[in-house]
């Protein structure tokens, strides 16, 4: 089977997150089982375009509906429209398999050309808010949990206030109508990828039918890392938090956790990441540093991650938006060592309470601050849930489930579309006989 793998980011670059790697992973896996894979991306803002045999970055694939410059702004997105399709018939894949992309133009583009599956990484499609916070379900800037469906409604709730000069105002205000669109051309794609119960109910709450949605847990790699060597665990306790700093992510809530704990309590905290709010976390962090060891070495490769994982007591996960599943908590897991994070999302299929490591009510910063406690002073029930941890990920989360699954997926996309297509003709034969 020939399959286009698409994304709105390139893979294997800095401040790549965790779709990216989940993308490169099933680049790996497929090509490995001996499909044939093309990856079409889009390109970052001021990289050149990348048309070699099997890998396309395209520049304004997936770019904002309104910029500055309009129309030089749409007339690089109809160039890219024009050779994204180039490419597609070009390569005429089997199936298109449309990862992270919120492009109405686009998505409708791949629709009309090929079977098509869609992954839902995150509340995105159904929560799509202006930068920063991208996918939150929060409730404009406020850190209240929105638990509606996305439609015209929230324009007055989320969109109206964005931004503060009124030119980035138009920009965010843009994005509302193009949402909406790109959700209509998300729903209508042949098969729906989920990787959690939490974004399944998602889509069925928009409408989507349960028989069209496919339930496929993510999968983690370890990649040369030796899983049966005896862990060298740092002291002081290391507590690693990997992810996006920005608002959703509940850095600040981690900080006032840590600014709590008892003086007389050794350890070490890294905040591995990158985004909008890394100015104000170095501040906090700085302010703190006088009486605790907190680094922030910004973005890392997934190698250092999983080594620095491995070293790890525990990582944190206090996610207060939207979480869709969490990668970060698998893989920790999956190096026996547990985690400590907001109940919110997908988060709890994963972390289990006092078996895969600690679940806090989401934003309780009392209780996320008694879970650290809890497991810097007890080594070693610590090191007992993160041998459950690993067991849990062995078991549920394996490579071959969810490869299998999705190539079931990509047959019924095509069987989907072949039927439709069958239906389209007899029909016309009805209406038009000869």
């Amino acid at each position: 089977m020939k399959v286009m793998l698409v994304n709105e980011c390139p893979i294997r670059l800095s401040g790549s997150g965790g779709t990216e790697k989940h993308v490169q992973q099933l680049l790996e896996a497929l090509s490995q089982q001996g499909h044939e894979i093309v990856l079409l991306t889009s390109q970052l803002n001021g990289q050149p375009e990348v048309q070699t045999p099997g890998v396309y970055a395209i520049p304004h694939l997936n770019a904002p509906p309104l910029r500055k410059k309009i129309f030089h702004h749409l007339r690089e997105q109809s160039n890219a429209l024009r050779k994204t399709a180039e490419i597609v018939r070009r390569e005429s894949p089997d199936v298109i398999h449309i990862h992270n992309l919120m492009n109405p133009k686009a998505l409708k583009l791949f629709r009309s050309l090929r079977p098509t599956v869609k992954s839902i990484h995150d509340c995105r499609p159904f929560c799509t808010k202006p930068y920063p916070v991208v996918a939150s379900r929060l409730v404009g800037n406020s850190e209240v949990l929105c638990n509606r469906r996305f439609d015209l409604g929230c324009w007055s709730r989320c969109y109206l206030h964005a931004g503060e000069k009124l030119i980035d105002r138009l920009e965010a205000w843009s994005y509302f109508p193009s949402n909406l669109r790109a959700l209509r051309e998300i729903l209508a794609c042949d098969r729906l990828v989920v990787y959690s119960r939490y974004t399944q109910q998602l889509a069925i709450r928009q409408g989507v039918n349960e028989s069209r949605i496919d339930l496929l847990y993510l999968f983690t790699e370890t990649g040369d890392l030796d899983l049966k060597t005896p862990i060298q665990r740092e002291y002081p306790p290391l507590i690693v938090f990997a992810g996006r700093l920005s608002p959703e992510k509940g850095v600040r809530h981690l900080l006032e956790a840590v600014e709590s704990l008892p003086c007389d309590l050794p350890f070490r905290l890294v905040i591995a990441g990158d985004g909008p709010m890394k100015k104000d976390i170095e501040q906090r962090a700085g302010a703190l540093r006088s009486r605790i060891r907190i680094e922030l070495p910004g973005f890392l490769h997934h190698e250092t991650l999983l080594d620095l994982y491995r070293r790890a007591a525990f990582v944190v996960v206090p996610s207060i938006g939207s979480e869709g599943f969490s990668l970060v908590g698998i893989e920790a897991m999956n190096c026996s060592t547990p985690a400590v994070g907001f109940n919110v999302g997908g988060v709890g299929e994963w972390l289990v309470d006092r078996q895969t490591g600690l679940s806090v009510p989401r934003g309780d910063i009392q209780g996320l601050k008694d879970a650290l406690e809890f497991m810097l002073r007890h080594p070693t029930e610590r090191e007992l849930m993160g041998c459950k941890a690993q067991a849990f990920v062995q078991a549920k989360f394996r490579r071959d489930t969810h490869i299998d699954g999705l190539i079931e997926s990509y047959r019924q996309a095509t069987k989907a579309r072949t039927t439709a297509a069958s239906q389209h003709i007899h029909e016309n034969e009805r209406t038009n006989p000869v």
